[in-house]
């Protein structure tokens, strides 16, 4: 009986040892499972370090490999003046372009010579610049050393300044001469009364300067349609013949839109040249009571020498191009001064380098452009001034 009980015993015993390893290997294996996961998430966790770190490498590598790519190119501009803001602060744009391209510009100053500027157009051409921009003196005189630079294989983007059509360039980039002076024309008319005459005295900038010329023909269109209503055309044919009598005879009118023309003087682009001319139109015309002048520049010293000679509250003013600061204040301030074009330096030589950008960055082909591209065509006055004038601005 003691020896089927010890035996007995023994056997439990056994049951209980195996009840106990089996519960031993259950609670290990889980355990070993998720040392294996853990593991293996270390090991793709490290993998995909791995590869951010190639990544940004690569990353760092193409980056490299754009600024090494990336080219300076050489651009020259062949400026025709500096001495007057507007002038000014194109060539500050000009610098300002170049250096947010990282490219170098070099800027020489014709001083209105023809003779100066086709020894700068030459300077460009033999020391083989990527690109030139023109302000040209002269329409014709310019045409002749464009071809050359072409010839030579460089590009010229003609800008500012009207070019004469033979040129052989990528574009010409201005503001809108005819269509800005036409707006300006045609609020011109609203300041004055219906049957009111009006006696202008034209000041314009040097003889030959073909943007000039269709600045000072789109402000007599704008009038002569406005007073008239014989639609834009037949008053745009109207107003070159004005602008031609003026030229010949000194002086020009057209009756229907009760319209006088009692003299020209030329300015030169500059306020100083704008006094002169000035003062020497009203010397010999004081019943004028209105002047125009192509930009700002010569119309503020014309505006002085009306002042001087105690006639401003009789006389308005108008600018057909520019939107220049001090010429803003004065339109601002509610003064007899009432309207210039906007032909902002910044707008105008944007719109020149994009088409540079296009042409070395992008390889567009050069014969490829519109022979005339323009900014918007608007007049600013008394009611839109605000939206232009900048205290802070250059010009």
């Amino acid at each position: 009986m003691k020896k089927i009980i010890n035996l007995l015993l023994v056997v439990v015993l056994i049951f209980s040892l195996a009840a106990c390893g089996s519960k031993t290997e259950e609670s290990a294996v889980p355990e070993k499972k998720e040392e294996t996961e853990q593991k293996v998430e270390a090991d793709t966790d490290k993998d995909e370090a791995k590869t951010d770190k190639d990544e940004a490498k690569t990353d760092k590598d193409e980056a490299k490999t754009d600024k090494d790519e990336a080219k300076t190119f050489r651009i020259g501009y062949a400026s025709k003046n500096q001495d007057n803001p507007f002038q000014q602060s194109f060539v500050k744009e000009m610098h300002k372009q170049a250096d947010e391209r990282g490219w170098d510009v070099t800027i020489l100053d014709a001083k209105n010579q023809i003779e100066t500027e086709q020894a700068n157009m030459e300077t460009f051409i033999t020391q083989d610049y990527d690109l030139i921009f023109i302000n040209s003196v002269d329409p014709l005189a310019g045409a002749k050393k464009c071809k050359e630079a072409k010839d030579a294989g460089i590009p010229v983007i003609a800008i500012d300044s009207n070019i004469d059509a033979t040129a052989e360039v990528v574009t010409l980039v201005v503001a809108p001469n005819l269509s800005g002076g036409y707006k300006v024309g045609e609020y011109m008319s609203t300041c004055y009364d219906e049957d009111e005459e009006i006696r202008a005295a034209m000041i314009s900038g040097n003889k030959g300067n073909t943007g000039g010329l269709e600045r000072r023909v789109g402000v007599f269109a704008g009038l002569i349609d406005a007073r008239t209503g014989i639609g834009e055309d037949a008053a745009f044919e109207a107003a070159w013949q004005l602008a031609d009598d003026l030229t010949n005879n000194g002086s020009a009118e057209y009756p229907d839109a009760n319209f006088v023309l009692v003299g020209q003087g030329w300015g030169n682009w500059s306020t100083d040249g704008g006094l002169s001319a000035g003062e020497d139109l009203v010397t010999a015309n004081p019943d004028i009571n209105c002047m125009i002048a192509p930009n700002d520049s010569m119309l503020i010293g014309g505006y002085k020498a009306v002042e001087n000679a105690g006639l401003l509250d009789q006389v308005q003013f108008f600018a057909s191009h520019d939107g220049m600061k001090e010429g803003l204040e004065l339109i601002k301030e509610g003064t007899q001064y009432k309207a210039t074009g906007l032909n902002h330096p910044r707008f105008v030589v944007a719109k020149g380098w994009d088409i540079a950008d296009e042409i070395l960055v992008g390889g567009a082909d050069p014969e490829a452009f519109d022979p005339l591209i323009t900014t918007d065509p608007i007049a600013i006055t008394i009611e839109n001034v605000d939206d232009f004038y900048d205290p802070n601005a250059d010009f």
